[in-house]
């Protein structure tokens, strides 16, 4: 079978959950079909990271689309809309669309800063609740859609590609969702969906503190969109069946399967539990969900637990975090260590405690997979762990408010018992269910069924 991956970005090195799934499933089904991939090459630095994966992949195609091929298709596109123009009138146009876009880039980092200063000198927990309000809302999706990559080239590009005889071309990730458009008929059009965007759209605005009439229009024109685009798609994978039952709601149930991501640790030696007195936390800061997570514990849980300690413990944060982030992050916990990327992440992650605080998105959270591979206890939220077989005080503490949360942090620092059963437990679950060669055979059984 021909299969083509459309991908946003280079899976590799496997440093965050979107490049663990899609590496995973992609490394399995290229050992038993045709797999070629259609990647765009940002920077330099994705394009060392393309050669890395070359090596890995050498039974792969890959087209590549850069700056030198986005060039050539233009030269045989219209370059401008204001190409008709006369030279002047031209270049006055196109120096205020210029402005335009460099403005309300601008724009968007000043209200982004604003928001975190307000964070920053908030006194009270209300004003606290409202300032994060206010981050979210300075980088909800909802507010700022932006796709530099769907220009006019790129789509060309992929419709060209597309057409070389694939049995199936499966395009991954929200960003890319439109390119259905781009592809041929006459072969089976596959979306797998990490996250669903209405669903993250929806958390995001129930945290704004006045949402506006408008902000509810923007949320169904915005869900209008994903849900007509996920139509023209023969097949649309899910990682959880929560997200699954929530596109029966809207999209045929037969075209609708589940197939849960893989962890780079499922093969892994099963990890010997360790008696933990630090947290870790495993994510980028760049992925907003997490960053909103970080700032609600910092802000919100973190004043609570200093009532039951007078110190509290060191809290590992992995990953890649912005500049004013971290300064944010070391202010109001000078015990947070940014740590970075991390080599071996499951023997890092071994002899901590790992904290998931996530209220936004949907799909499957790796890092609560990485944390029970490694036999670390977990204490997160509801939106952290949905999707999974977890049970509160089972597999893991959950906990939703900041009292609870901070709760349950004192009680499973206090209580060593309880940390080894809560890892073992979930140690046990985690490789129960996600057993690779059954999740490869699972997707695989997808694509023959379509």
């Amino acid at each position: 079978m021909k299969i083509l991956y459309i991908l946003p970005w280079v899976p590799y090195p496997l440093n965050n959950g979107g490049n663990q799934a899609v590496f995973m499933m992609t490394d399995a089904a290229r050992r038993l079909h045709q797999v070629s991939l259609l990647l765009y090459i940002h920077n330099a630095g994705e394009r060392e990271r393309m050669e890395h994966l070359k090596a890995l992949w050498p039974d792969v195609t890959f087209f590549l689309f850069d700056a030198q091929e986005e060039a050539r298709i233009k030269g045989e596109i219209q370059p401008s809309p204001y190409a008709s123009m006369p030279w002047l009138n031209r270049k006055v146009c196109e120096i205020l669309d210029y402005w335009h876009h460099s403005t309300k880039r601008k724009l968007d980092r000043r209200q982004w800063r604003h928001a975190l200063q307000q964070l920053s000198q908030a006194k009270s927990k209300a004003s606290a609740i409202a300032a994060l309000g206010c981050f979210v809302r300075a980088n909800s999706n909802l507010f700022h859609q932006t796709n530099n990559d769907l220009s006019p080239a790129f789509c060309k590009y992929v419709k060209e590609v597309s057409a070389k005889g694939f049995d199936i071309v499966q395009v991954e990730f929200y960003e890319y969702l439109p390119l259905v458009y781009m592809l041929p008929a006459n072969c089976k059009r596959v979306f797998v969906h990490h996250e669903l965007r209405f669903v993250r759209n929806e958390n995001e605005l129930s945290l704004l503190q006045n949402p506006l009439p408008t902000d509810f229009l923007i949320l169904e024109e915005e869900k209008a969109k994903e849900l007509v685009a996920l139509k023209h798609y023969d097949a649309v994978i899910t990682l959880t069946d929560i997200d699954r039952n929530h596109l029966i709601q809207y999209l045929p149930e037969e075209k609708i399967y589940v197939s849960p991501a893989i962890t780079q640790n499922v093969n892994l030696e099963k990890k010997t539990f360790q008696t933990a007195q630090e947290l870790v936390f495993v994510g980028s800061g760049s992925h907003f969900p997490n960053a909103d997570g970080m700032l609600w514990f910092c802000s919100q849980v973190v004043p609570i637990l200093r009532q039951h300690h007078e110190s509290i413990p060191r809290i590992h944060i992995t990953g890649h975090w912005r500049r004013e982030l971290k300064a944010y992050v070391k202010r109001q916990c000078p015990e947070a260590v940014f740590d970075g990327f991390v080599d071996d992440l499951p023997t890092f992650i071994n002899g901590k405690i790992s904290i998931v605080p996530i209220r936004i998105g949907s799909g499957m959270r790796m890092k609560i997979l990485d944390s029970a591979s490694a036999a670390a206890p977990l204490v997160t939220t509801s939106k952290g762990c949905e999707g999974l077989p977890v049970v509160h005080k089972q597999h893991c503490l959950i906990a939703d408010t900041p009292e609870t949360y901070a709760d349950a942090l004192v009680e499973i620092l206090a209580d060593k018992t309880l940390q080894q059963s809560l890892a073992t437990k979930a140690q046990d679950v985690n490789n129960a269910m996600l057993k690779d060669a059954e999740l490869i055979q699972q997707r695989l059984a997808i694509y023959k069924k379509i």
